[in-house]
């Protein structure tokens, strides 16, 4: 189906929306809701209505659990006593188990021992150091205590500890016997009976390693064991350990091999050009661009504004997950620094030429209105027009989505995982998260859409087929989620981003813009309104209703604007 240039910007403030259309948006919605976050995390999922602990909880119950007499009885204590403790706490997750479980189907089988061997957990880290050297060796710290702590019950479920100290004489060799004692009494500690669980003979001569099956937890072809570690008296680790078949393990190295090929040379490598290009032609024809657009301006700095902050929101999480070996701790400042000046060029500087190439070139076709800006006469009003035209373009979104996930899990078999590294819950300050979803609405749309299909029109004179390889792109810019196989969602994400292309050409670039930002806000709010806690649920609505304030405010100060010279020009002259 064609699309005319009447159909956008002047004549679509005079049509309203369709009965069919509002129908379609409020269906898709409920659909959403009740699929995607009603059904699998509330029906027959007795946990989801347990609350979160908070970090500091965890942090508290590992502390009280380490003051413990008969726990502190089993732990070597540092050579040096001049030492400082640090601890933090940090969202850790067996990303295996937790896929595993995901494809082969065995959540309620799983859920039966998720209160003894979780896939997430609260990982506290009690780092002990000498005072006169700070961490920043390849193993900063005179000791490093891990505890894992389940997420809602706040039950120790795993312990290990790392040290520079050597074991001491007469704790270098205990009897075969004493240890399976020790580790009995350990087990008791940690809420397992000795009834629940199967000794497995000793593998190692001076028993070390000592091992308990527990013949009843299956979840799968996945079986449980117990792993305690002992240096002489003392424990280094008890922890809880789910074997995965390696024929999952296989197909898991091989799908991440695959979504990271087509990551680095589709993604990284097309965006490269792309952002190469969009100078260059900003360069060719500088003379008709008009490089003192307040709109585009403001674009790319509310932006890259936010990126930057995000850097350092997500910095930290990277620093705990990597437990202060990989990122040592004197570094952190200068990591952030680095990557916040490439978040600049990236989310700054060539964001802002693709806008300005963008709307140059849509300017060169029938698609002239596409992007109407501050000094447009009726753009308050259309910016009005195009936030609830985007705002029932949510919904289609949200159902849409919903329809492709179930039929890709029938008809693809898709299986999700968890992961750590990237999740909100390891973030400095994970209430700012949802603010991630105006810099996807503003750089993809603006890049991707604007930009890449504009590039692509000019070569192609057919605008679907020119949309067809940039969507590509940005789907592909999305094949490192934990969701598998690889392909699932750019297969998902070439549909919504045609649907995106649709409202650009249809509707122009704002209702893309807003329907993006709002889809991608209720995504991420989501989590905040289906809180327990009154404050999350403001939070939310908070994140959810502020779009609507900034287009009315716009609105309103775009018309004061308007309507300034006509009240200047009505005033009688001085007597």
């Amino acid at each position: 189906m064609s699309i005319s240039p009447a159909d956008h910007f002047h004549t679509a403030k005079t049509r309203k929306p369709s009965t069919t259309w509002i129908a379609s948006s409020v269906l898709g919605f409920i659909c959403f809701v009740l699929f995607q976050i009603i059904w699998p995390y509330y029906v027959g999922n007795d946990a989801a209505a347990e609350k979160i602990i908070t970090e500091q909880q965890a942090i508290q119950r590992a502390e009280a659990f380490l003051l413990q007499p008969e726990i502190a009885a089993f732990i070597q204590p540092p050579a040096k006593v001049s030492t400082t403790k640090r601890i933090e706490a940090y969202y850790h997750t067996n990303d295996e188990l937790s896929g595993y479980i995901s494809r082969s189907g065995t959540e309620n089988t799983y859920r039966s021992w998720e209160k003894k061997a979780p896939y997430d957990v609260y990982r506290v880290l009690v780092l002990e150091r000498e005072d006169k050297h700070p961490l920043s060796s390849s193993f900063p710290y005179e000791r490093l205590t891990k505890l894992d702590i389940h997420m809602r019950t706040g039950q120790i479920v795993g312990f290990q500890t790392e040290s520079n100290n050597s074991p001491s004489s007469q704790d270098a060799r205990i009897e075969p016997n004493d240890q399976w004692k020790q580790s009995d009494q350990i087990l008791r500690l940690f809420g397992w009976s000795t009834e629940q669980v199967k000794r497995v003979p000793l593998t190692s001569e001076d028993g070390s390693s000592v091992y308990y099956e527990v013949p009843r937890a299956a979840v799968g072809e996945a079986k449980l064991e117990l792993q305690l570690e002992w240096r002489g008296h003392s424990l280094v680790q008890m922890l809880p350990h789910w074997q995965i078949p390696s024929s999952y393990n296989n197909l898991m190295a091989q799908q991440q091999s695959s979504a990271e090929r087509i990551h680095n040379f589709v993604y990284v490598g097309m965006s490269l050009l792309l952002s190469i290009a969009s100078i260059i032609i900003t360069i060719i024809y500088r003379r008709q661009i008009s490089f003192r657009s307040r709109t585009l301006i403001l674009l790319t700095i509310i932006s890259c504004s936010i990126s930057i902050a995000h850097v350092w929101n997500m910095t930290e999480g990277y620093f705990m997950v990597s437990e202060h070996q990989i990122l040592p701790e004197n570094n952190l400042q200068t990591a952030i620094i680095v990557q916040a000046i490439i978040t600049l060029i990236q989310a700054g500087f060539a964001l802002y030429f693709s806008l300005l190439a963008g709307r140059w070139m849509w300017r060169q076709t029938k698609f002239n209105t596409i992007i109407p800006s501050w000094s447009d006469d009726n753009f308050g009003e259309h910016l009005v027009q195009a936030f609830w035209k985007g705002i029932g373009w949510t919904g289609i979104l949200l159902g849409a989505q919903t329809l492709i996930f179930g039929i890709m899990e029938k008809g693809l078999n898709t299986w999700v995982s968890t992961e750590a590294l990237n999740s909100p819950l390891n973030l400095q300050a994970p209430v700012w998260f949802p603010l991630l979803a105006w810099v996807a609405a503003i750089s993809e749309e603006g890049f991707f859409r604007l930009f890449a299909i504009g590039l692509f029109h000019r070569f192609i004179r057919n605008v679907w087929i020119a949309s067809l390889i940039p969507t590509f792109v940005w789907a592909a810019g999305h094949v490192m989620y934990p969701i598998y196989p690889f392909y699932s969602r750019p297969v998902e994400l070439m549909i919504i981003g045609m649907l995106f292309v649709w409202m650009m050409l249809k509707h122009g670039f704002w209702t893309a813009v807003v329907a993006h930002l709002m889809f991608d806000t209720v995504l991420m709010a989501i989590g905040f309104l289906f809180g327990t806690d009154w404050t999350d649920i403001l939070i939310g609505a908070a994140y959810i209703l502020f779009p609507l304030t900034v287009v009315y405010g716009i609105h309103y100060l775009h018309s004061n604007r308007k309507q300034a010279p006509i009240t200047a020009h009505q005033q009688p002259p001085p007597s």
